[in-house]
């Protein structure tokens, strides 16, 4: 399951080593003053950063009980569905928030956030390009923002997000690495799709200089090996993503089209049939 990078509305993050004993003392205050607002919200915060989802969900459930026109209580409620990955229960209190602050970038990426892990590409686009507008832009959303864009088919805005997304990655001194190899790879991909085959086979070759085992930039190079008929190569291609990630629907689309090409008709009626099925 994906790590969900949620967006708080404010810097409520702990670096304190000492979380668990942050937690202990919190919670003797709570057992003095149970409906404490502030220390329900205050503990709630402390489970949650601890990665103790269900204590923070009981503290926020808590608090949204007694005060149910809270929208902070409700937006760190919606946090934790999103930790939990109980997507269906965010989305519905996180749009019941943005009705009534549209405005605000951080609820409108956390929006995006559930509804992307729904399979609801055209709405998640539409929060997440509405928390850009917010002032909420960053390397997280502009990579959410491009893979709905491209579920969707609309390859020239989603190379466009993707582009901001690999200049929030560019570090310093040009190198590739980290998360900027992953957005340039992802451009490459986009670039690949949209027909510009010079353009996604220079940013895929910078990427395997640094990082030979790249999902997308080899997902590129065996695109193109066989438009070039270049059979053995794209199958390695596509194997070798496939060995990282069995579940990469275009790697097993690929390979279908190896084994097609050469005759071997049984191989690819599987790699199809395995392709339909995980994209």
């Amino acid at each position: 399951n994906p790590r969900i990078e949620w967006m708080m509305e404010e810097n409520m993050m702990d670096a304190a080593p000492a979380l668990e004993a942050k937690i202990a003392r919190f919670a003797s205050f709570l057992q003095a003053d149970p409906e404490n607002r502030n220390l329900l919200l205050d503990l709630g915060d402390l489970h949650h950063q601890a990665g103790q989802f269900e204590a923070a969900l009981h503290c926020f459930s808590q608090l949204c009980k007694l005060e149910p026109a809270m929208a902070v209580a409700q937006s760190r409620l919606a946090n934790v569905y999103l930790s939990l990955h109980r997507f269906d229960e965010a989305a519905a209190l996180l749009a019941e928030l943005v009705a009534g602050d549209a405005g605000n970038g951080s609820l409108q990426y956390n929006l995006g956030l559930a509804q992307y892990y729904q399979g609801h590409y055209a709405t998640a686009a539409a929060s997440f390009q509405a928390a850009d507008l917010a002032g909420a832009g960053s390397a997280d959303l502009y990579k959410y923002l491009s893979h709905c864009l491209h579920h969707e088919g609309q390859l020239e805005d989603a190379v466009a997000a993707a582009s901001k997304w690999r200049a929030a990655t560019a570090s310093a001194d040009g190198s590739i690495s980290g998360q900027g190899a992953d957005s340039t790879a992802y451009l490459a991909l986009l670039e690949f799709d949209s027909g510009n085959r010079e353009a996604a086979l220079e940013l895929a070759g910078a990427v395997l200089a640094v990082d030979p085992s790249n999902l997308d930039a080899n997902a590129v190079m065996g695109g193109a090996a066989l438009e070039q008929q270049d059979i053995p190569l794209a199958a390695d291609c596509f194997k070798q993503i496939l060995a990282q990630r069995p579940d990469y629907g275009r790697a097993w689309l690929g390979l279908g089209l190896t084994y097609l090409h050469d005759n071997n008709n049984d191989k690819a009626l599987d790699a199809m049939t395995e392709a339909t099925r995980q994209m």
